[in-house]
Order: structure tokens, then sequence, then C-alpha cells
């Protein structure tokens, strides 16, 4: 081992220790310079070992254009641009080559006002011309303005010399045999699929060919079901496409050159994929099994289907503009007849049969137009579907426009569709429509798109989608019917309105078991309710009232679907009651306890925003919620303290604070009939409130005997007859409370049951708290009502 020097030494000591550190070149140096970017000797030695395999043709003429134009190292620049940490060894160390007697002190840039690097302006836009030349107007490849501007300067050859100079090697290589195949000859002369620089693209195309031609027709086959068996449906449709898209090109351009009709007729029946006719020694079987059958297409006069009009059904004078001098605008070249058409008058409809129906369409309003209406363009109703020459749009053309991309075109769908269903409920369509709008909209999926719509951030969307949820399963009429007859209801019972698959308990229970196994869109046809708490319409909706906090039609719309969920049975009252926060939100946002945000008389249906502001559609709610069960009921009053948010509705007062005279009456109609159903449980909290709540009640009865006429001023005194009519439900439920009093005192001094409870046993129920002695001003104030208003 070689020592270090030591004190002491001589220059004749240094000098011969470094001959013998030089003459040991063979030793193993005590550290080590490692580089990130290189692998391990090892791995070296491996591939060293190894035989080199033969590289492609395209392969060497990469690796020779790489050791000619050489190669850049950018090992330092990686190393500073990566942020990961690494091991503290060195990379390659890069020489920066810095001139002399360079200071940054005497460097003083000069301003520029045009910018570094200076914007390039193209002479042709500079000077208002364009090229006049036609190859540039209708060549079969587009050149873009910086293209031009180089060809005008001589920068590069025109496309024109380049493909003239490529022409001799453009030509496909034919096999050995002077005989040319066919099916070689169908193949075309360019490649279809290959994109890229056209030389390329040729060559590469050249060597398929000649690898074909070498080929036997066994060979060929078996190449072509390999290749189709290791490629899927959509990579094969994908590269049939191109061929088919490259062939219509070629067709319209031919068909856009001047010809006359006899010729342009004549090919027009010419196989589109077919430059050479094939010989009538091979079967057309083996021929669709080289090209592939899909891509070969017949097309005439008679039997065309292609998109393209022809020149023949277009008269040029009804064009807004000369297809000849579209051709001279920029971009232009491919004039596009069919788009010009549409810009032409607009067809009229067929005329009807006798008595022969036609498809509905409807505006915007959901109106259906008639088959024949003259509607203005401006009323943007016309479009170019099945029928361009009528206005409004069919249920197919809704449901595309509501799966669009489109913002705008959502909203616009969804609106339409939520005024299609609330015309329906009101019966405008019932003896126009053939079978029921609504039957046909749920079995075509109305359903799902709006309950995606109701997944979407814009409050256009789901705005709509929520009115038209809303006028799906509720109706305005029947729950404003229901409301007047909730007085005459036994104990305050309010009807269910279930489907028949759900009304039956056979049926409930087959459903119940085969759930799990059907899809969304099954259930829909069963039960439209039942699918969307299987989707979780409630939780979306709670989310909207709680975080997005809507504009005020959307949370009434929202309270109004939650009322008909309740009324649907009593599964679906439960899933809203366990729903978390659900109850909260809508209590401590629509039914607070304070009343300030009224005290601005400001109706609620102009307001801005409703939270904070009592809302008679969430009293609503909570009544249909209480009379689905007594186990509901208590805990709402329990649970959430609605006898508290009863009470203070009940005491309004709308000349003291200054809340609008119907908002006030409305709640008060809607806090007495809630009440009224929780008396009807015989709930202690309910019957301690008439006691405690005694005053007020007299003072509104002597307000109604004084003050309301029954034959007189009706109009004006609707709303206090409702209230009235409620408020005397209420006193004849606590008058029955407290007539069961005595009975149910007496049994327990006997202890004798009243009920059957679950266990099948007799159960003693304790007396009310509500007697006689609490209603004992009640009868005569009554019997004085009945005797002005009967």
């Amino acid at each position: 081992m070689i020592q270090r020097p030591k004190r002491g030494e001589t220059d004749e000591d240094l000098l011969r220790q470094e001959e013998e550190f030089l003459a040991r070149a063979n030793s193993r140096p005590a550290a080590t310079v490692v580089s990130v970017n290189k692998r391990k000797t090892e791995e070296e030695d491996e591939k060293k070992t190894e035989p080199q395999k033969p590289q492609s043709k395209f392969a060497r003429e990469r690796a020779n254009k790489k050791k000619k134009e050489g190669i850049v190292d950018n090992t330092v620049l990686k190393e500073a641009a990566s942020r990961e940490e690494r091991v503290a060894v060195l990379g390659r160390i890069v020489e920066r080559v810095v001139p002399p007697n360079v200071s940054l002190e005497d460097w003083k840039p000069e301003a520029n006002p045009h910018g570094f690097p200076k914007a390039h302006q193209l002479s042709n836009l500079k000077h208002g011309t364009l090229s006049s030349d036609p190859n540039l107007l209708t060549g079969s490849r587009k050149k873009s303005l910086y293209m031009q501007e180089l060809e005008g300067k001589g920068a590069i050859k025109k496309q024109g010399n380049q493909e003239a100079g490529a022409s001799p090697s453009a030509s496909p290589v034919v096999s050995s045999s002077n005989v040319e195949d066919p099916r070689i000859s169908a193949l075309g002369q360019q490649s279809y699929i290959i994109q890229g620089d056209i030389s390329e693209a040729q060559k590469i195309h050249n060597e398929n060919i000649n690898k074909i031609a070498s080929m036997s027709h066994d060979e060929r086959l078996k190449a072509q079901q390999e290749l189709m068996a290791s490629l899927g449906p959509k990579e094969l449709n994908f590269l049939q496409s191109l061929r088919k898209k490259k062939e219509m090109l070629k067709l319209q351009q031919t068909e856009s050159e001047p010809m006359d009709c006899e010729a342009s007729g004549k090919a027009r029946t010419k196989p589109l994929a077919s430059p050479t006719p094939p010989s009538s020694a091979y079967k057309g079987e083996e021929l669709r099994k080289v090209r592939f059958s899909e891509d070969v297409e017949m097309e005439t006069e008679g039997t065309s289907t292609s998109s393209v009009p022809d020149d023949s059904t277009i008269n040029e004078n009804e064009l807004p503009i000369p297809p000849s001098e579209a051709k001279k605008w920029i971009h232009m070249d491919k004039v596009d007849l069919e788009k010009l058409k549409w810009m032409t008058d607009m067809p009229k409809p067929k005329p009807l049969k006798n008595n022969e129906g036609f498809v509905a369409r409807f505006n915007f309003d959901g109106d259906i137009l008639p088959y024949d209406a003259d509607v203005s363009y401006r009323e943007a109703l016309h479009h170019h579907g099945e029928e361009p020459g009528r206005a409004g749009y069919t249920l197919d053309e809704l449901f595309i426009l509501i799966r669009s991309k489109v913002l705008q075109q959502r909203h616009i769908g969804l609106r339409t569709l939520a005024n299609i269903l609330r015309n329906a409920k009101e019966g405008l369509y019932d003896t126009a429509v053939n079978p029921p709008i609504i039957q046909l909209m749920v079995e075509a999926g109305v359903v799902l798109l709006l309950r995606f719509a109701l997944d979407e951030s814009s409050h256009h969307v789901y705005g709509e989608a929520v009115r038209g949820l809303y006028y799906l399963l509720s109706s305005e009429p029947d729950e404003h019917c229901l409301a007047m007859a909730q007085p005459w209801a036994p104990a305050g019972l309010e009807p269910g309105v279930s489907s028949n698959i759900h009304a039956s308990e056979k049926s409930r229970k087959e459903l119940d078991e085969e759930e799990k196994e059907l899809k969304d869109i099954e259930v829909i046809k069963l039960d439209v309710i039942r699918a969307l708490i299987r989707m979780d319409t409630h939780i979306r909706l709670r989310y909207i009232l709680e975080t997005v906090k809507p504009n005020p039609d959307t949370v009434i719309y929202t309270l109004g679907i939650m009322t008909r969920v309740v009324r649907h049975s009593l599964t679906a009252a439960w899933k809203l009651v366990q729903t978390p926060r659900l109850l909260s939100v809508i209590l401590d946002n629509f039914l607070p306890h304070n009343l300030s945000p009224l005290l601005t008389g400001e109706n609620v249906s102009s307001m801005s925003s409703v939270y904070g502001v009592p809302l008679k559609q969430a009293l609503r709610l909570l009544r249909v919620l209480a009379a689905r069960g007594r186990q509901l009921a208590a805990v709402l009053v329990n649970t959430h303290d609605v006898m508290g948010r009863i009470l203070t509705y009940v005491s309004l007062e709308p000349s003291e604070v200054g809340i609008p005279l119907q908002e006030a009456l409305s709640l008060s109609q809607e806090a007495y009939a809630t009440w009224a159903t929780l008396l009807a449980y015989g709930l202690s909290k309910a019957e301690e409130a008439i006691a405690n709540f005694y005053p007020l009640i007299v003072k509104q009865l002597v307000f109604y005997r004084d003050k309301v006429p029954i034959n007189e001023e009706t109009e004006k005194n609707k709303f206090n007859y409702d209230v009235g009519a409620q408020l005397i439900n209420t006193l004849t439920r606590a008058v029955n409370v407290a007539a069961s009093q005595s009975l149910l005192s007496s049994r327990m001094k006997l202890n004798q049951g009243t009920v059957i409870g679950a266990s099948g046993k007799a159960e003693v129920l304790p007396p009310p708290s509500l007697s006689w002695d609490d209603l004992s001003d009640i009868p005569q104030l009554i019997e004085t009502c009945l005797k002005k208003w009967l």
C-alpha cells in the first residue's frame, strides 16, 4: 500500500513515490466518481457480449442523422430542473465558454419597441393581397399563409415541384411478374393511413406493396386474419374510416371540377375505392377478404346517400353567394353546398292526409305547435332536423339537447321539458296526444335525465331539473284540494298516493326481494319515487338546500318534491326523516323562530332569498309527515321542537309584524292544521299547548264572531274563512282529547287496558293533561259563531 508523504522527506523522496504510484496503474482507487446517467458496468458488459440485432432501415437513418448533427449533453440542465432529492454524486462537468474581458456592469441593453424576437408580418396580409395560385385554392392539400409566404420568397420549393420530383419514386413497385395483380393495384397509389412527410409515407407504402406482392394468396389471407385478430373493433373501424374519408374527399374534389352532367353521372356510378377495374378471373368474395368489404361502396345517382347534395338539386340563384365566388375567399377552397342550401328559404311541410296524425313539436313554453304554424325564424324554433320546414322541437330532439355539452343548450332543453310536464299535469294535452305524454316520457328515460341534471353545478341546469321533477311527481291542484279537505278527514289522516305495485302487499314483497338484481331504469318503470330514493335523490336535494342555497322558486319546488315523496309510503317518509341533517336544514332555514326578515312586508314570491323566512310549504311537509304515523309525529315534537314554531306562527298579527296579510294567514292556516294532527295522536306537548295558549284562542274566536261576516265581502275574507275553519278543527280535536280524560282516569285507577300493544296485551294509557275545565268558554263562543254563520 502506498503511504502518504511524511514530514522530513525531500523532493527526491516525492519523485520516487510518484514513480512507484505510476508503476502500479492497476491499483484500485480509494474513491470512485459515479455518473447518474450511466448504468452499471455489469449490464454494459452483458450488452457488449450479446449479439447486436440488425437495425431496420429507418433506425439506421435516425442513427446516422444523430451522428451528423451531434448529441447535445443536457445532463446538467436536467439535474437542475429536477426537484427530486438524490444522492450527492457528481454529474458530467460541462465547461461554459465565457468570452474574456466581459463585465455585466458595462452591459446596457438597448430598448426595443418591437420586442424580441421581432414579429414577422406576412407580406400578403401587409399589402392586402392573397395568392391567386389556383393550386392554393383548389388543391388537395391546404397551405397555410406562412407556407405561401415562404414559397413566394423562394425559401422552399413549391409543392408542385416536390411532387414532380418525387413522382418517379411515388409509383408503386410491382413484383417481378410482368402481369399486374388487380388485387395489388386495388390497394391504391398512396397510403390512406400513414400520415406525415409525403416522401417518407410513400416509401413506407411502397415497401408494404412489395412485401404483399411477394406473398402468395394464402399467406395474405393468413396475415390478414392475424392482423384483424390483434386489433379490436374500434381500431378496425377507425382505420376503415380513414380510407372512406379520403375517398370521399377525392370524390368531392372531382365533382367540384367543371364537367358536363353526362360525364359526372358516369363518374358517380363507379366504385369509390376501385381506381383500377378488377379482373373477372377473381371472385368478389376473394377481393372482399383482401380489401375489407366495408371500404367498397357503390353509389349511383338514384340511390345516393352522401351528405353532399347534387348540383342538380341546388339552384345557384337561391344560394346567398355563388359557389365560384365562395372559392375565392380564404380557407373556402372546399365549398359546402349543403350548408349553403340551409341559408335559402325554408321548405314548406308536406301536406297531411285526412285525419292523419303527426309528430308533436313544442315551443319553449311547452305548447304544441300546429302542423303548418307560420312561426318567424327569429323565435329560434327552426333547426336542421328531420322536418326543417316545421318549427319547434320533438321530445327526442329535446332529449338530445339536454345531453349536449353546451350549458345553454342543456338549460333550454330542461326548461322546455319542465314546461311540457307542467302543461301535461294541467290537462292541456289530454285530448291532443296519444299515448299519454307523461307515460311516454317516463318510458323514454326522462327520470334519469332529470336525475343526472341535478348533479350539475350550474344553477340554471339543476334549477330547471328540480322544477321538472316537481311537475313530474307533484300536482298543485291535487295539493290544494287535499289542503281544503283536511279538516274533514277523521283524526287528521292523509290519503296515501303510492304506485300500483306498492299498494299491493304481495307485489311490494316481491319487489323488495328482487330490487337488488334490477337496474335503475327497470325500477323506474315500476315505481318512479322508489327509484329516485334508490338513486339518493333526497340526499342531493338536501345538499342543494344546505350548501348551494338556491333561489326561492327552487326551494319551493324542492319542498314540494319531498311532500310528494312522503305521501308515497311510510317507508319513504322514514327515509326522509332518517336522512342526516335534512329536517334540521328545513326547520332552521324555512321555519325559524325569528321573524325579523318578515318585517319588510315583502311578499315571498318577490324575495331574492327565502332563507330565514317561514314558508307554508315547509309547514305542509311537516303536517304530511306527522299524518303518516304517531312515531313520526313524536319525532317532530320531541326532537325538533315543532310545537314552539307552531305557536309562533299561530300568534302572528299582520298589523304588528308587518308581514303581508296573505302570507300571515297562510302560515296560520298550516300551523293550525299541523297542531290538529298532533292532537289527534294525544301527544302531551300538543295538549299542554292548548291550555297555555287558551287566552289567545278565545281572542281569535271573538274576532271571528265580531269582525268576519259570512256573506259579505267574500273575496276579501277568503283566507280568513280558511284560518277559521282550521281553528275550529283544532278545537274539535282538543274537545275529543278532553272528553277522554275522565274515561282514561277511571280505567287507570282500575288498571284496565285500553289499547292492544305490540306484544298483544292490553296496555293502560295515561289520562291526558287536558280536561273539560280548560275548555269551559269554548262551547258558548262556538255556538254564537254557528248562529251567525249558519
